[in-house]
């Protein structure tokens, strides 16, 4: 239903109110001067009667007289007013408007009945033989105590009603004026009750937006004066309690968008009150547009979902590990509690997940290293053990063989040495990236090259590979140049053992939108694709027979890659299979190193 305004309503009211009373009053006063007309016509008609009365009775004791006639029919002229003489017996002897021989009989009139009864009568009623409304004065006319006829004075109603037009057109004008002047005063009365009431509404509106600022005018109007003081009252406590609000909210936003944990909540019906941005980068999901929806609607993860319907139904607070399937697989622990209210009742719930993808990554890494440094070193360690039985067996009575186990045995100790001393290096590399106390020094790449390839030339020579430098003499780097020296070491020992013999392996230093770009390519063997991204992890190797039987800890590209995350540098492979690798370390600009 459409509700009107109030000030329309007191208007509507005030109208109503005029119409009420202007409307009986004006048709009261009309019928008021209406009647004391017809009482004045009847008082005036009644005293000329009275004047006549006596000329009437000599007029009916003498019989018609002309001069008589003329002299009532001159005065019925003057006055406006008709004279009807009639004898007791109703026949009409004289009247001034009307032929006595064609009128009736007039005993049975009221007004005549009245005066032969010996009083005055009076009536007001349509005359038969003038067809109009007139009103009616008839006195009896004595002889001694005898009525000897009644005469009778009229004058139409017509007259009275041309009257009576006139002064009701003054009383309707005067009753429009004055209905006109209330309505504007009761308009203006109006709009003075309900401003003030206005002022509360606009006022009222300004706080439901968090305006509380200004303040509501008090009026002159007490009752309204006491709830506008009240309604500011209101406002200060409640911009008070809107700040500490807002100040709490920004504060718990604050926590919840610093926080490293993803946090879920969700009402009793499994909507979505509140969900922080980590939560929603490790579901891959849009913070905003989820507030309000279903679950179901924003995440796809059944083992999640399930994990929720069951912290909303557990009395207790529940844990579990979830794997995320997105479209790189994330392992999540979750810890789901039920939220309840003062009175006990189930709110909803909060989920809070941690994602320890890393950490599960870490703990993979660190189970494979300790397998593989396992195997790494079990391997040499029971070749030992072996030849040192076999030597204790006999074996050291004879000497070519002793001398070929010894060969082997230094082999394998060798072997062991290089294994634990590329586990220190790579030991102390990570140590200096936890610390960041590396110095750096700015320094020609040239230079530093240059002295890997003389250290690595003997072991090239050995199976007639040529080493083949091309660099910028002018790129210089941010380096240190004794771990830049053994990453370039360990990229041309791993070039050198799987390039096949006189083969060539180029080292270039090239400059490239104003990054530095050392690259060793090799002719040897290639990397598949499959092999290419997990190349620079520890023990990683793609063919372990020939690895082994090549030598080496497995530890040399994982050792470039820490040296090359210390230079804040990127290493590369390109490979084709049958076709050779390129390793390329990528040195951005000193300005751009922090």
């Amino acid at each position: 239903m459409k509700r009107k305004k109030l000030i329309w309503r007191i208007y509507t009211m005030s109208v109503l109110t005029i119409i009420i009373c202007l409307v009986p009053l004006s048709w009261s006063m009309v019928r008021e001067f209406r009647q004391f007309h017809h009482d004045q016509i009847r008082t005036e008609l009644q005293a000329k009667a009275v004047l006549l009365q006596a000329r009437v009775s000599e007029f009916l004791q003498s019989g018609p007289d002309e001069i008589m006639t003329g002299s009532f029919q001159s005065l019925a002229e003057q006055t406006k007013m008709r004279i009807t003489i009639i004898q007791p017996s109703g026949n009409v002897i004289f009247d001034t408007d009307e032929d006595k021989e064609v009128m009736s009989d007039h005993s049975t009139r009221p007004e005549i009945r009245q005066a032969l009864a010996g009083k005055i009568g009076t009536a007001l009623r349509r005359s038969d033989t003038l067809h109009e409304d007139m009103i009616y004065v008839a006195i009896p006319c004595y002889d001694g105590p005898l009525i000897t006829g009644v005469l009778r004075t009229a004058m139409p109603v017509t007259r009275i009603d041309a009257l009576m037009a006139g002064i009701v057109r003054r009383i309707l004008l005067s009753g429009v004026l004055i209905a006109m002047l209330t309505l504007l005063l009761s308009l203006f009365i109006s709009r003075r009750i309900t401003k003030p009431l206005r002022d509360i509404q606009l006022q009222a509106h300004a706080f439901a937006q968090g305006e509380f600022k200004g303040t509501i005018p008090v009026p002159d109007t007490e009752e309204i004066a006491g709830v506008v003081r009240v309604l500011n009252d209101v406002a200060v406590q409640l911009e008070s309690k809107f700040q500490t609000i807002m100040q709490q909210r920004n504060e718990r936003e604050a926590i919840l968008a610093s926080m490293v944990e993803g946090l879920l909540a969700i009402d009793r019906d499994e909507h979505i009150i509140s969900i922080n941005n980590a939560s929603a980068r490790l579901l891959g999901i849009d913070a905003k547009k989820a507030q309000g929806k279903l679950v179901q609607e924003v995440i796809r993860h059944m083992d999640l979902l399930k994990f929720i319907q069951q912290a909303l139904s557990a009395a207790d607070p529940i844990e579990e590990q979830i794997i995320l399937l997105t479209p790189r697989q994330k392992y999540v622990q979750a810890h789901g509690t039920r939220i309840m209210d003062a009175r006990n009742d189930l709110i909803g719930a909060v989920v809070v997940l941690h994602d320890i993808t890393r950490m599960k990554h870490l703990e993979n890494i660190r189970s494979e290293f300790v397998a593989n440094v396992s195997h790494e070193l079990k391997t040499p360690l029971t070749s030992l053990q072996g030849f040192v039985e076999t030597l204790q067996d006999g074996a050291i009575d004879q000497p070519e063989e002793a001398r070929r186990f010894l060969s082997i045995m230094h082999g394998q100790v060798n072997r062991l040495s290089k294994i634990i001393e590329d586990i220190l290096v790579l030991s102390s590399l990570e140590q200096g990236n936890e610390n960041q106390n590396i110095q750096m020094v700015m320094t020609p790449v040239h230079s530093v090259v240059q002295e890997a390839i003389q250290t690595c030339e003997i072991i090239a020579r050995e199976k007639n590979i040529s080493l083949e430098l091309e660099a910028d003499r002018e790129a210089e780097v941010l380096n240190n140049p004794e771990l830049l020296g053994l990453a370039l070491i360990n990229l041309l020992d791993n070039a050198i053992k799987y390039s096949p013999e006189q083969s060539t392996i180029s080292i270039t230093v090239t400059r490239q939108d104003d990054n530095t770009i050392i690259a060793v390519k090799d002719r040897g063997c290639g990397i598949a694709p499959e092999h290419q991204e997990r190349v620079f992890e520890r023990f990683y190797r793609v063919d372990r027979a020939r690895s082994r039987k090549l030598g080496g800890s497995g530890l040399g590209l994982s050792i470039v890659k820490h040296i090359a995350a210390l230079h804040q540098a990127q290493v590369t492979v390109e490979s084709t299979p049958g076709q050779g690798s390129t390793f390329s370390l990528h040195f951005p600009p000193a300005a751009d190193i922090s």
